[in-house]
C-alpha cells in the first residue's frame, strides 16, 4: 500500500503500524537482494529508514516508544554511511571537475584514487549489511506491537506542528549565520515535514502532494549543499603535494560557487514553503483532515 495515512487504516495506530512495518520489507527485500549492486542497497537501506523516521516524529507525542525507535532506525543509518559517503564525494568531485577543462586529468585521478580507497579499519560492507538485517528484523517484530496514546488528528498534530516550527526555525538560523551545521539541520527538518505530506495525501491530495514535492525538491538542494560542504572541508583537510595545490583551489572555487546558487534558490523556495506561521498552516490541515472525517460520517 502507498506512503499515507488511508481510511482503511481504521486508527492511526493502525495506520502507523502497517506503514512503518512495510517500509522495514522494503528496506530488508533490499539487503536480501542478490541483483542490487551494493551502492543501490545501501541507499534504498537509508532511504527507508529515514521515511520510518519521519513517520514516528509524525506521531511523536503521542508515541512513547519514539526515542528507542528513532536512536534505532539513526544507528541503522549511520552504520551503512561510510560507504555512501565516499560514494558521494567522488560523485561531488566527477561532477565539479566536469566544469573546468582547465584542471589537471592526472592530479583529478589521483584524488579520486585516494577517495576510492576505504578506510584501513573499515569492515567488510556485507558483514554490516548482514548486522543491519538483524537489527531490521527485530524492528519489525516490535513495529508490529507500536501503540499510541490518541488517534484522528490529536495523535498526529502535534508532530506535524513540531517539526514544522524546526524547519522555519533552523531557515532563520541558516539565514543570520550562514553555518553549514544549520542548513544541514534544515535539509533533515524540510525532509521529515516531505514525508508528512507524503503520510497526508489522503486528506488533501492535490495540496499535498503539491508541498511534499517542493518541499523534497528544497531537500534535494540542501542536501547537495551539504554534500559539497563536506566536499570543501575534505579539499581543505588535503596534503598540498606538488601538482595538486592548484587543482585543490580551483575544485573549492567550483564548489564555493556552486553552493551559492544553491544558497539563493534554496532561500526563494523556503520563503514560499515556510514563511507562512507554522500555527496557520497546522490548523489547514487539521481542518482537511476534520472535513474528512465528516464526509466519511455521511457516506
Amino acid at each position: 500500500m502507498p506512503f499515507r495515512f488511508e481510511e482503511a487504516d481504521g486508527t492511526v495506530e493502525a495506520g502507523l503500524k502497517r506503514i512503518g512495518g512495510e517500509q522495514i520489507d522494503a528496506a530488508l527485500v533490499a539487503i536480501r537482494s542478490r541483483e542490487l549492486e551494493t551502492g543501490r542497497i545501501v541507499h534504498e537501506v537509508r532511504r527507508r529508514g529515514k521515511a520510518v523516521r519521519a513517520l514516528i516524529r509524525l506521531v511523536r507525542p503521542e508515541f512513547a516508544a519514539f526515542d528507542g525507535e528513532n536512536a534505532a532506525f539513526r544507528d541503522i543509518g549511520r552504520s551503512i554511511s561510510g560507504a555512501r559517503d565516499s560514494m558521494v564525494l567522488i560523485d561531488t568531485l566527477d561532477a565539479l571537475a566536469g566544469e573546468d577543462d582547465k584542471l589537471d586529468p592526472d592530479a583529478v585521478r589521483r584524488l579520486r584514487r585516494r577517495l576510492a580507497q576505504p578506510p584501513e579499519k573499515a569492515r567488510p560492507l556485507r558483514q554490516v549489511l548482514d548486522e543491519c538485517e538483524e537489527r531490521l528484523v527485530a524492528a519489525r517484530v516490535r513495529a508490529a506491537g507500536w501503540t499510541l496514546t490518541a488517534d484522528d488528528w490529536q495523535a498526529i498534530g502535534g508532530g506535524f506542528a513540531r517539526t514544522l516550527k524546526a524547519a522555519r526555525t533552523a531557515m532563520k538560523d541558516l539565514a543570520k549565520t550562514g553555518d553549514p551545521a544549520c542548513s544541514h539541520e534544515w535539509r533533515k527538518q524540510v525532509k521529515y515535514h516531505a514525508h508528512h505530506m507524503r503520510l497526508l495525501r489522503d486528506v488533501g491530495p492535490g495540496p499535498a502532494q503539491t508541498r511534499a514535492t517542493r518541499s523534497m525538491a528544497l531537500a534535494d538542494m540542501l542536501g547537495e549543499r551539504h554534500d559539497l560542504d563536506v566536499f570543501m572541508a575534505m579539499l581543505a583537510a588535503q596534503p598540498r603535494r606538488r601538482g595538486d595545490a592548484e587543482m585543490l583551489e580551483r575544485l573549492a572555487r567550483l564548489a564555493r560557487k556552486r553552493s551559492a546558487k544553491l544558497d539563493s534558490k534554496a532561500r526563494k523556495l523556503g520563503k514560499d514553503l515556510f514563511g507562512e506561521k507554522p500555527h496557520k498552516l497546522v490548523g489547514k490541515w487539521a481542518e482537511r483532515w476534520a472535513d474528512r472525517a465528516r464526509q466519511e460520517e455521511m457516506a
